[in-house]
């Protein structure tokens, strides 16, 4: 379970800039059970832009199954992710999720998409063959999740001309590759 507190002079959404006053709470659940894993998180945010109130949701979840056994040990997983974008933005009210202190890249390496107003469909596979050495390849499919309100590129930069409009925003495809050297360091290739 978490809290984060974030209050800002001035910020940009695609309803406009003003004073930001944000509460984030959360709860994540993280584990494994024979070769399943999961990462499961809820969080809510409440508080006021403006003179509306902000009233945002985000879900961002990923289970696996890992074959032990099986050469390589392969991973297979599904992850969704949903950030809640803002219904009207002629309301005063804000329903556009934003991260506390995000972690940057997120969804891909090249920083090309953002953590507001987005739904992400991301199976991802991960095969080992070694003990040291990894690769992983993934395709993302993401959307709006809210038309009326636009696409953002991190860290919460509102790309203007797409409020309204479609709701599908883009396919991704990213390959990994991993070598760890020590638990301390290791090496990463990634081509999106």
């Amino acid at each position: 379970l978490y809290y984060m507190g974030l209050e800002r002079g001035s910020v940009t959404f695609a309803q406009g800039t003003a004073r930001e006053e944000r509460h984030t709470v959360g709860a994540r659940w993280a584990g494994r059970h024979g070769g399943w894993d999961w990462d499961l998180e809820a969080v809510y945010q409440f508080g006021s832009f403006g003179a509306g109130d902000i009233a945002a949701y985000a879900f961002a979840n990923e289970v696996g199954y890992t074959w032990r056994g099986m050469p390589w040990t392969p991973r297979l997983a599904a992850r969704l992710d949903l950030f809640s974008g803002d219904k009207d933005l002629s309301n005063p009210d804000l329903n556009t999720f934003e991260v506390p202190f995000a972690k940057i890249p997120y969804l891909v390496e090249a920083e090309l998409a953002g953590q507001a107003n987005a739904i992400d469909l991301h199976p991802i596979l991960t095969v080992s063959p070694t003990k040291t050495l990894s690769f992983t390849a993934e395709y993302m499919a993401l959307w709006k999740h809210r038309q009326a309100d636009t696409y953002y590129l991190p860290p919460l930069r509102p790309v203007r001309p797409t409020a309204g409009g479609s709701s599908f925003a883009a396919h991704f495809a990213q390959t990994t590759g991993r070598w760890t050297l020590s638990p301390q360091a290791s090496v990463n290739a990634v081509y999106t």
